[in-house]
């Protein structure tokens, strides 16, 4: 996860304990609809596209919230953060995870929306916004799937 640029440097680590990580300047989903009047304008892709990195490095976040764990930066980019209950995956698993991954953001762009949208009234989104969030995903290029 180190290797990943999207995911804070990880200074030191006691399991239980602490975790001490780099800071990152930057504005989770609420902070950035405040901050700038909207929502980030690739929020869905931005969302999946750290979840594609965190897997594909061999880790799997079991309890993720848009509105906490990713954040985005002045730049433009974005990061993920808390990783309370992320673990390593075995390599064995990877692929099946990977493939679950991309068929529910397959979904997406095929009008399969009931999940994305759960993700997203959870993360505190009128129904507007998650409409417009959903319509800006399926119509940004390049596709993630």
């Amino acid at each position: 996860m180190q290797e990943e640029p999207m995911t804070p440097t990880l200074y030191a680590y006691s399991s239980g304990v602490f975790v001490l990580t780099q800071w990152v300047d930057g504005l989770n989903l609420g902070t950035y609809k405040k901050t700038h009047g909207r929502l980030p304008t690739n929020l869905i892709y931005d969302f999946y596209l750290t979840e594609l990195a965190l897997l594909s490095s061999g880790y799997k976040d079991w309890d993720t919230k848009l509105a906490e764990s990713v954040i985005w930066l002045e730049s433009g980019d974005v990061r993920r953060l808390d990783y309370g209950l992320c673990e390593p995956i075995p390599e064995s698993m990877q692929p099946g995870m990977l493939n679950t991954l991309k068929k529910e953001i397959g979904d997406i762009y095929i009008n399969n929306i009931d999940k994305i949208r759960q993700t997203l009234f959870y993360a505190g989104m009128t129904s507007i916004e998650v409409e417009e969030a959903i319509i800006a995903f399926q119509s940004y290029i390049p596709r993630l799937v």
